[in-house]
């Protein structure tokens, strides 16, 4: 994979102390305020803020500005070279605080109700004390994290969810407090019902309920990120921690994050391989499975690329090291990912933007069922023998019928505080993106964020360029045709000399032959490309044409008689025709060459004619030879496009979309780019150009196009998992606020129901790992480590 160079513009910090989407909305808008930042995208699920801004912004200013509205930010990536850690888990020391909280305030919570239910009335002095003396413990230890997050929030007059446990447990102390002063002091006011002239029951226990089950709720979902975590394997893990460097002859043993680009790495049968690069000496077999997802090993051999990370089969090799430290794939990858996340889906930014006011509209509400239950009863009481009927008769305003006042007037309000926290709805989306993209870098699909995903599950068509990516890009050259009287030799000469200075696979193949034929290449000046067209340039005094039959033909040159025929027998034939002119003279001649065709190429049609979806093949190339590929990868005449150049692809995109299709469009190469940002998500190749993996907002990092219907399926998945969490969120809240309101469950359960919801996303989430098969390039967990070898000769593993 290529390296993105660019400015030093991106902050990536670690925030502490979010809880909800509402914390998400707060950070956002505060990192957003600051002078300078561009952008700014905060992961309620990784932790992770990104920020976009100009080199006059310091992360010193951005932690501050978080630090003001009572979050914690650090910094994660100092520099724009590293990478982040893929650990999107809280850390075990916060796992292990949230237990030990969670274990002492079960304790006290637990000695709380045996002694409010099993000991004496509500006016026993004793136990009045003893519910105190427990319960204050719980509101200080367990409940102080929440008061601190209440108290930032209040500095910057605005409400999260912190805001909602605090003001629904500490009325309940509250209350319970009073009751206990009462009896201390013997004010009635204080210890009885007004309405029933009855001890008040004190509500030390729902209290330390609420505290106790929130503070579970936490430590559940922590653990539920952690599993989360672990699909990514831990990235950066795997890679070698050593290497085996050829030096001033001799060879040494170095840490790994020191190797230089250039220098020779040794690998020995069975080790990992530790840095990207090139093969220079040997050959064998590599498992790449952790990298592409490909889980069978492939033959290597010298000139050929390898991943770091990747496993060594049974050869010994010698690499030079191309790709070290934060250049590697396995950083590039962690990067990415990581990047990604601030790429929110629109579902996810309008799940924001509702909790964004959800805490404050519910603070109202509580507010308002306190007032209709303390004022409801009272007002009832001039009503008619038949208004007082229709209220019994309406279950829902039963309760303005009921003598009960002071106490009971707090606990629908207490209830409606603790059942609207927006935890489920802020976990909703970014848990299912964190899971499926880590699903996808497992099978070597790298998805950018959850706008990518969002897009690609609503795919309707995919559009494939042909050479490099239905094929494999390794041309050979099956005949050089010239014209009469063109020496051959000559004709290979300049073709190659013109053809070297072109990335594309039909330069390649034309080079490799005139150095296969010790061919000796001339200097080209005035060199210029012609994207998904040809090229030109000057050797010596001439200048030269190099392109496809069609661009010659618009700048009228007609191939001669005499060739005509035998072009016309190799386009038959399926090859792909490259011709040489000179600029304003005639065609010199032609060159066949023949591309092969991509194992994975017939399973990916299949696999997307399976979904529903259409395939298109829009190629450069002549007609016959675009049908030839066609027919092999299973494609119908109707779906082939030839001759077509960048902007013709451009065009018939936009063509598509203007029908209301959905369009994908896959490609790896400079002519690719185009076609790939104006689809509404492009797929690059890794093994493509750097233009092209920029290009796209799915990266498949092997060169196996089954990762295309992989990805889409993958999609599909997640947003079905993401629309079902939304759905779960939204009842949830749209259920139980108004069953609150109307005392309808009183705060524990309210409670119990409201972590209960945010395991239950965060669960259904992690049912993408479960439905995912094998088969498809998926990696079993955990991951395989140094110590697991791949099978070989037991005298394979002598130096």
């Amino acid at each position: 994979m290529a390296r993105r160079d660019r400015e030093d513009s991106t902050t990536i910090l670690v925030i502490g102390g979010m809880h909800c989407a509402a914390c998400v909305g707060r950070v956002e808008k505060a990192l957003r305020s600051r002078p300078g930042v561009e952008t700014a995208g905060v992961n309620l699920l990784t932790r992770l803020a990104t920020v976009r801004h100009n080199a006059d912004v310091k992360p010193r200013e951005l932690i501050d500005a978080i630090a003001a509205i009572g979050y914690q930010g650090t910094v994660a990536s100092p520099s724009p070279g590293s990478h982040v850690q893929m650990s999107f888990g809280d850390t075990m020391e916060v796992l292990a605080s949230q237990k030990t909280r969670f274990v002492a305030g079960a304790i006290f919570t637990l000695l709380i109700l045996l002694i409010n239910y099993l000991w004496g009335t509500n006016d026993d002095k004793s136990k009045l004390f003893l519910l105190f003396l427990l319960a204050t413990p719980v509101q200080i230890t367990v409940g102080w994290e929440y008061y601190r997050g209440c108290i930032h929030a209040l500095r910057k007059w605005s409400f999260n969810m912190d805001s909602l446990v605090v003001l629904g447990s500490s009325a309940a102390f509250l209350q319970g407090f009073l009751c206990f002063i009462g009896q201390v002091s013997n004010d009635p006011s204080l210890m009885k019902d007004p309405a029933s002239n009855l001890p008040a029951a004190p509500q030390f226990h729902i209290a330390a309920i609420i505290l106790t089950i929130v503070s579970l709720g936490k430590w559940l979902e922590g653990r539920a990120r952690e599993s989360t975590s672990q699909l990514w394997g831990s990235l950066v893990e795997i890679t070698p921690k050593e290497a085996c460097v050829l030096r001033d002859g001799r060879e040494q043993i170095i840490p790994a994050g020191v190797v230089a680009v250039g220098d020779i790495v040794l690998v020995r049968p069975g080790e990992r391989i530790p840095v990207d690069g090139e093969i220079v000496d040997g050959s064998t077999e590599v498992n790449e499975a952790l990298i592409t997802g490909e889980g069978r090993p492939v033959q290597k051999v010298k000139g050929d690329r390898v991943i770091v990370a990747s496993v060594n089969g049974s050869g010994f090799i010698r690499v030079r090291a191309q790709g070290v430290g934060a250049d590697s794939t396995i950083a590039q990858i962690a990067r990415m990912v990581t990047e990604a996340q601030d790429h929110k889906a629109r579902v996810e930014q309008m799940a924001d933007r509702i909790s964004g006011i959800l805490v404050p509209v519910t603070i109202a509400i509580a507010a308002a069922a306190f007032v209709v239950w303390y004022f409801g009863p009272v007002a009832v009481h001039g009503l008619s023998e038949a208004q007082r009927a229709w209220l019994q008769e309406h279950y829902w305003f039963r309760f303005l019928l009921e003598e009960r006042i002071a106490s009971s007037a707090l606990r629908p309000a207490i209830a409606v505080l603790v059942v609207a926290c927006p935890c489920a709805l802020g976990l909703a989306t970014p848990t299912a993106v964190i899971v499926a993209t880590g699903l996808g870098a497992r099978r070597g699909i790298l998805i950018k964020g959850g706008e990518a995903l969002e897009a690609a599950a609503r795919i309707t068509d995919v559009i494939f360029d042909k050479t490099g990516t239905l094929t494999d890009g390794s041309f050979s050259v099956q005949e050089v045709l010239t014209a009469p009287g063109i020496d051959r030799e000559e004709f290979l000469i300049l073709a190659a000399s013109l053809e070297s200075c072109s990335e594309h696979a039909l330069a390649k193949g034309i080079v490799k032959i005139a150095k296969k034929e010790s061919l000796q290449l001339r200097k080209i000046d005035n060199f210029d490309a012609l994207p998904g067209r040809g090229l030109k340039g000057t050797v010596g005094k001439k200048s030269y044409l190099v392109g496809s039959r069609s661009m010659l033909s618009e700048l009228s040159y007609r191939v001669p008689a005499e060739l005509a025929k035998r072009v016309d027998a190799a386009e038959d034939a399926g090859s792909t025709l490259v011709f040489l002119a000179e600029e304003n003279g005639p065609i010199l001649g032609a060159i066949a060459l023949a591309d092969r065709i991509k194992e994975s190429a017939a399973p990916a049609i299949a696999e997307l004619t399976a979904q529903g979806l259409r395939a298109h093949l829009l190629s450069g190339d002549n007609p016959k030879a675009a049908q030839a590929v066609a027919r092999r990868c299973g494609l119908n005449e109707e779906s082939v496009h030839a001759l077509m150049r960048p902007e013709d692809k451009v065009d018939f995109i936009h063509q598509l979309k203007s029908k209301g299709r959905r369009v994908a469009a896959v490609g790896d190469g400079i002519n690719d780019a185009p076609g790939l940002a104006a689809a509404d998500v492009g797929v690059a190749l890794g093994t493509g150009t750097d233009i092209a993996v920029e290009s796209g907002q799915i990266v498949l990092v092997s060169a196996d196009v089954r990762g295309v219907p992989r990805a889409i399926k993958l999609a599909r998945s997640a947003t079905r998992v993401i629309h079902w969490n939304l759905i779960l969120a939204f009842c949830f809240n749209l259920i139980m606020i108004p069953s609150a309101f109307f005392d309808q469950i009183n705060p524990v359960l309210g409670a119990t129901f409201m972590a209960v919801s945010s395991i239950m996303v965060m669960l259904n989430a992690l049912t993408l790992i479960i439905s995912a098969k094998p088969e498809e390039g998926m990696l079993p967990l955990p991951a395989i480590t140094d110590s697991q070898r791949m099978d070989q000769p037991a005298a394979a593993n002598s130096k």
